[in-house]
């Protein structure tokens, strides 16, 4: 079956949020300190997928 627009913009955020892990992992790399940012956005990406396919033990 075909996508829906929801599930698209999904895909798209997850798309999203992966550029801007590889992007924390790189200046983790360099020295830099990226635990808040990447908290941030490990916090938004475990929303998206609990969206997707809910736990269903919690």
């Amino acid at each position: 079956r075909p996508r829906t627009v929801e599930e698209v913009g999904q895909l798209r955020q997850l798309i999203g949020m992966a550029g801007n892990l590889n992007q924390l992992t790189k200046q983790l790399h360099a020295g830099h300190n990226v635990s808040e940012a990447a908290r941030q956005v490990l916090v938004q990406l475990y929303r998206l997928l609990d969206d997707l396919a809910p736990d269903p033990t919690r």
